[in-house]
């Protein structure tokens, strides 16, 4: 990491990206027996880089936390439910990844993934999401409580991924935490938005393509988002 740190400032004038910074410190945090790092998050580590999407990107960290753009004229209190929504395959998830890496140290006490798509029915989501926590679960109490209690007045952001199947008790799930824990925030994706108040929704557009009117050089065809995901991919 420390080489390819110097060879990137020396060569490009760059850093690396924010992905192999987590990466490394998650490493380097397992070796030494605690980073911070490997004790306030568990999202997951893309394998593929992250195409275009900068000003979304920006627009996501900006609703959960406006002070995370300097910038950007404060106006707006930060959404305690953020709902990207859009059809399959448009992204949500690698966007969502990204701006809560993004956050990481806007939550004192973490960023939490939970991957919902493996979940078939309603009863299982609350036990996803305290197996994501780490929250112990006591058989004499409601699972719920259980993370509620758990989360207390923590500030922390839950990420919740592929929601549109179990929109009716995640619904509820999340309007309960959200009423119990004061400095819980949660990022959602979904096709499907959660409807419950407070809930922010904010379509995931697609990638910019080229413009069919415009006469396009291999530079500019290069340059172009959606051209550089099919390259690379």
């Amino acid at each position: 990491y420390d080489l390819c740190e110097r060879a990137l400032e020396a060569e490009l004038d760059a850093s690396p990206a924010a992905e192999t910074t987590a990466l490394y410190l998650w490493i380097k945090g397992r070796g030494e027996g605690g980073s911070p790092y490997a004790r306030i998050t568990n999202l997951p580590i893309p394998l593929t880089s992250f195409v275009g999407r900068t000003q979304e990107t920006a627009a996501v960290k900006r609703l959960l936390d406006p002070a995370a753009s300097p910038a950007q004229e404060v106006v707006d209190p930060p959404a305690r439910l953020l709902t990207i929504t859009g059809p399959g395959g448009s992204g949500k998830t690698r966007l969502a990844i990204q701006a809560a890496t993004d956050l990481i140290d806007r939550f004192p006490h973490g960023v939490w993934f939970v991957e919902l798509a493996t979940l078939g029915t309603g009863d299982q989501v609350a036990h996803g999401v305290a197996k994501a926590l780490g929250v112990s679960e006591d058989g004499a109490r409601r699972c719920l409580d259980s993370i509620a209690d758990a989360l207390g007045d923590r500030r922390l952001l839950l990420v919740l991924d592929n929601c549109e199947h179990l929109v009716e008790p995640l619904a509820h799930l999340t309007a309960e935490l959200l009423s119990r824990c004061p400095h819980l925030h949660v990022l959602a994706t979904s096709r499907d938005p959660l409807n419950i108040p407070g809930e922010v929704r904010w379509q995931a557009p697609p990638l910019a393509l080229p413009d069919p009117q415009q006469p396009q050089t291999s530079d500019m065809l290069r340059a172009n988002e959606s051209v550089r995901l099919f390259s690379e991919r």
